[in-house]
């Protein structure tokens, strides 16, 4: 999901500079900087998603373990993305 919409963004930046609308610099500078958001939020999901793992397993393995995984990559995730 992340790619679809990192590639959708990045694809109407370029459409933006081939119409005119913003030039070379803005460009370049909109795709660093989505990027570099785009990576943080994956890493931060695996992160979260292994921390969440380890946590869910402790507490309830099995179905803890699925639970927690899911929960904290999302958590990871959208926390990173808020950082970068």
């Amino acid at each position: 999901m992340t790619a679809v919409v990192y590639t959708a963004e990045t694809g109407l930046n370029y459409r933006k500079y081939r119409q005119g609308k913003i030039d070379k610099k803005t460009f370049w500078r909109k795709t660093r900087v989505h990027t570099a958001s785009t990576l943080g939020g994956v890493a931060g999901g695996i992160g979260g998603a292994a921390a969440g793992f380890a946590l869910g397993t402790l507490i309830f393995p099995g179905v803890g373990s699925l639970i927690g995984s899911l929960a904290g990559g999302i958590a990871g995730g959208m926390g990173a993305s808020a950082i970068s």
